[in-house]
């Protein structure tokens, strides 16, 4: 069924069940003049609003959560769902004052632009450096444990997914259960050290072991969204993979250098000026307009750009420039567009149970624990269980990177409710 609205220039286009909708925006209209895009004074406070109203709520969320030592995170992405249609989002005077759908279009470019240099300073706090200092056992235990928690997503995937009907196509069920499978691999890295300083476990067997295994994950995890990316469309497969390799080539071996040479030449032993940090602000920019260009995502460039730029005190002071915005503003902004396409009554999907999909979070939360304890069976220095389960439970520790990584699948295979189940699970494991 489509519900038109002329006046303000988009299309509802709902589901037969009623259950899924749609906006749809006439590409040739800005706003309810038809005419001219709107005034700063208008969009601007709509944008505040809802800035302030995430804010609010997730502040309020977390102090509620705060004796169970939850992350803030987790008190964004539950606010992000209360704003969606799940709560807030069915009652009309809150949708049309607060986060009405002419406004969705500025809402996500303001948050894309936000992730954009999210994802540069998670390159960024991934240093290189001590990195390629990692035992060749520690590599290959690492990579060894990346293979069952994908094998276990990839196959636990379709315990929620609604049964397959007859001569329906099994190939984007297949991608689907392939994106679930990368997500369970990941460890977000930023706050898996965040954890382990704060338990003091960083200059610890476990600690280091933790660290190790995540880098290489996320990495790995990275190589695999950018192979996903370049077959999702099969007419682009060839140049989309060859654009991928002749971007991830150029980065390290003629940007990574080039700007170890510039920053040497531009600082020679004093501070860095502001112009400096501009510069490294826009280039993640061009990164990123370069790989959306290609095709693969602006996301990916600007995490190889921050991956890339050399360890240093420049680095270290744009990384906490940008720490600044994106833990506020941008972070929460992002967890309230996810909130706002989804809808918690339908986390459990048609011809499934609730049982169904708690034997989905279980088993996509003992992937790790599991792979962690086959892995360590080998190893000298982890013989004791409690050690393994310690570091099973710290790898599983997920960020807003695996977010990032269910929401690009969704767009890239799946319709507006496939993985929708998948992000619940993500959030009740963490």
């Amino acid at each position: 069924m489509v519900v038109g609205n002329d006046r303000f220039g988009f299309k509802i286009i709902v589901s037969p069940n009623r259950m899924e909708m749609k906006v749809c925006f006439d590409d040739k209209v800005y706003n309810s003049s038809n005419w001219a895009p709107d005034s700063n004074m208008v969009t601007a406070p709509t944008l505040y609003s809802q800035i302030a109203t995430q804010i609010g709520l997730s502040g309020l969320i977390y102090l509620l959560l705060k004796p169970f030592n939850q992350s803030p995170l987790v008190a964004e992405v539950i606010a992000g769902i209360m704003i969606g249609p799940t709560l807030l989002g069915n009652f009309s005077g809150f949708v049309n004052n607060i986060f009405p759908f002419v406004s969705t279009t500025v809402l996500e470019n303001f948050m894309n632009l936000g992730i954009i240099y999210y994802m540069s300073q998670l390159g960024m706090e991934m240093n290189l450096t001590p990195m390629l200092k990692i035992r060749r056992k520690t590599t290959i235990r690492a990579m060894a444990g990346m293979v069952l928690p994908m094998a276990i997503g990839f196959v636990s995937y379709f315990l929620v997914v609604p049964p397959m009907k007859p001569h329906e196509p099994i190939l984007p069920k297949l991608k689907s259960a392939f994106v679930w499978g990368i997500v369970l691999t990941a460890t977000n890295l930023p706050d898996l050290t965040r954890v382990l300083a704060e338990q003091k476990l960083m200059r610890t067997d476990i600690g280091r072991s933790a660290v190790a295994s995540s880098f290489l994950s996320d990495i790995a995890m990275w190589v695999f969204l950018a192979v996903l990316i370049s077959v999702s469309r099969p007419e682009y497969t060839i140049r989309l993979c060859i654009s991928t390799i002749a971007f991830m080539l150029f980065c390290a071996f003629l940007a990574r250098p080039a700007l170890s040479w510039l920053i040497s030449v531009t600082s020679k032993g004093k501070d860095y000026r502001e112009r400096q940090v501009q510069f490294v602000l826009c280039g993640v920019l061009v990164a990123a307009l370069i790989t959306d260009s290609l095709g693969l995502g602006s996301l990916l460039g600007a995490f190889m750009f921050g991956f890339t730029l050399p360890s240093g005190q420049l680095t270290t002071t744009i990384s906490e420039r940008i720490e600044k915005v994106s833990s506020w503003i941008m972070v929460p902004l992002y967890c309230t567009v996810s909130g706002l396409k989804s809808n918690l009554p339908m986390m459990v999907p048609e011809g499934r149970s609730v049982m169904h999909v708690i034997l989905f979070v279980g088993i996509s939360w003992s992937a790790k624990v599991i792979s962690t304890f086959l892995v360590s069976i080998g190893s000298q220095r982890m013989r004791r269980p409690q050690e393994i389960f310690t570091l099973g439970v710290l790898m599983n520790s997920k960020g807003l990177l695996a977010m990032i990584a269910i929401n690009l699948g969704r767009e890239l295979y799946v319709s507006v409710s496939d993985l929708q189940h998948s992000r619940y699970s993500k959030i009740l494991r963490t």
